[in-house]
């Protein structure tokens, strides 16, 4: 009882850590300069030393935590204020080797910078209130934030940021540039949460920042390249690809190339034509093969690259690399990237259907403590849908999972992808009119072909079957030719649909539903529905 009982008029908790103060003081110092009692490990090794980490830990001041951070006893922690050991030119001086650690992590490729970042994103955020506005300050707090908590009073104004750096007397540093292209990059995502146009309008107007900080002295090859990236991803959000596709080209090919550079051309191209998607998937598969020989590759990088080769319904690049997929994706989980999440949401759409056990796998390697809590909501939605995916495979525990994917669902705010997969759940669980209700309120249902194929499914299941293939027929005019890897879903669920229609000709449609499926599990799942339909009619 250490906080509670008292030793001549002293808790007897601050008396051990006086005790303990020649030892432990600067290891403490971070603690109390953090604001925090949990700090992300390396950076505390960092910014004090490995020996004080262990003298923290040899005399019990530390508790468990999650993996890669160091979290000091609530107790030990409650008695740091009381102490009188800390003064502000000792916080200073955290403060400078915090703003280094932070400007060299941001340029390497592993997650030290991920992992400090998200330990400290309350201290950051109040070092920029207080007016440290140093560049990896802003960076950093840029990184973490989701775009509904952007504080753009905390920003300056890009177009004067990238002037003061153009005319500055001094090469700006990388960190510098950083800031600023994230600044243009998270106030476009903040304002699009008002609508896709006003984002376009405000981008427009910020457009001018690439140019004006192109124009800076003594810009490295990479940093010149950096620019160049993202005002071609700029221009994509523009809606001036060709323009972009060009830009993105030229860095591709130039002295510095940036793998970045390379997934935006890769996500291009894969709704392009078939010769298009054959270029996406060899950038997949440069990505994933340089990942597996153990080559430097971000997880950022390596994540996009799983997804289009999954997108791409591309098993032969996935199936083999599934250790490092499943190591890479649990170790960013941990620390809370989410990223990870996403993109295991979108890697189970396919591994549900192409590869169940090693989604099995994948669910069972995550650990629990990264899923007791999602506050943020695309981390919710990223697990609804995981648990969703894996409700197909899930024998016993499918109505659990469903249960608490729904509940999930439920808690989120309305966006339209969001609500399709909700609706599709529904659907799964047989509650077409929940399903009709939510699809009738959206705005793409009179184009949209997945919201009006989920409304055909949503009346086949009220036995409406004529109202069912009018959809499903609107569905199939409306669907574009770079969606037609999704056309054998189309097909199957008209083959449903005509199963319970007089006279309907129901082969033909079974037939193009497994000529428009790639080669895999899904194309032999639909051969044995032919068969089985083919014996039933004899």
């Amino acid at each position: 009882m250490p906080g509670a009982l008292e030793s001549d008029g002293l808790a007897l908790a601050e008396r051990l850590l006086g005790r303990l103060r020649s030892a432990s003081e600067q290891g403490l110092a971070i603690f109390e300069w953090a604001g925090a009692s949990q700090v992300d490990a390396k950076l505390v090794m960092a910014l004090s030393s490995p020996a004080l980490v262990r003298t923290l830990r040899k005399y019990g001041l530390t508790a468990p935590s999650r993996p890669g951070l160091l979290r000091l006893h609530d107790i030990v922690y409650a008695s740091l204020s009381g102490q009188q050991w800390w003064t502000q030119s000792n916080r200073d001086l955290i403060t400078n080797k915090f703003d280094d650690y932070m400007s060299a992590a941001a340029l390497r490729t592993d997650l030290a910078f991920w992992s400090a970042a998200l330990s400290l994103s309350a201290k950051i955020e109040r070092l920029v209130e207080g007016g440290d506005c140093r560049p990896a300050f802003i960076y950093t707090m840029l990184s973490v934030w989701a775009p509904s908590k952007v504080r753009p009073e905390l920003l300056g104004d890009p177009l004067v940021d990238a002037e003061l750096l153009s005319n500055g007397a001094k090469q700006p540093s990388p960190i510098a540039t950083m800031a600023l292209i994230e600044t243009v990059e998270k106030l476009y995502l903040q304002d699009k949460n008002t609508s896709l146009s006003h984002a376009q309008q405000m981008l427009d107007q910020r457009f001018e920042v690439f140019d004006r900080l192109a124009m800076a002295k003594g810009l490295t090859l990479k940093q010149q390249s950096e620019i160049q990236h993202h005002k071609a991803k700029a221009l994509v959000r523009l809606n001036r690809v060709t323009e972009a596709l060009a830009i993105f080209d030229v860095v591709r090919a130039g002295p510095h190339p940036l793998p970045e550079t390379e997934i935006q051309i890769m996500r291009l191209l894969k709704r392009g034509d078939v010769a298009d998607q054959e270029r996406a998937a060899d950038i997949a598969k440069k990505i994933l093969t340089a990942a597996g020989a153990s080559e430097l590759v971000s997880h950022s990088v390596f994540f996009a690259a799983v997804e289009l080769a999954t997108w791409l319904r591309r098993s032969d690049l996935i199936m083999p690399l599934e250790s490092l997929i499943t190591t890479m994706l649990v170790e960013a989980a941990e620390l809370g990237i989410s990223q990870a999440l996403q993109t295991m949401s979108s890697v189970s759409r396919f591994l549900s259907r192409e590869a169940p056990e090693f989604l099995s796998r994948l669910v069972t390697a995550m650990p629990a403590h990264v899923i007791d809590d999602l506050p943020l909501p695309q981390d919710r939605f990223a697990w609804a849908d995981i648990l969703f995916e894996v409700s197909r495979i899930a024998a016993a525990s499918a109505e659990s999972k469903r249960t608490e994917s729904l509940r999930l669902f439920e808690s989120l705010p309305p966006q339209s992808f969001h609500s399709q997969r909700h609706a599709e759940l529904l659907l799964l669980m047989r509650k077409p009119g929940e399903a009709k209700a939510m699809l009738t309120l959206r705005h793409d249902l009179a184009t949209g072909p997945f919201a009006q194929r989920l409304m055909a499914l949503a009346e086949y299941q009220l036995e409406n079957f004529n109202a069912a293939l009018e959809w499903i027929d609107r569905a199939f005019s409306n669907l574009a030719p770079n969606q037609s890897k999704y056309l054998y879903e189309f097909h199957e669920h008209r083959f449903d649909i005509l199963v319970s229609t007089p006279g309907a000709s129901l082969v033909p449609e079974m037939e193009a539903a497994i000529a428009s499926c790639a080669t895999g599990k899904e194309r032999e799942r639909l051969n044995k529905r032919l068969a089985d339909y083919l014996n039933s009619t004899g």
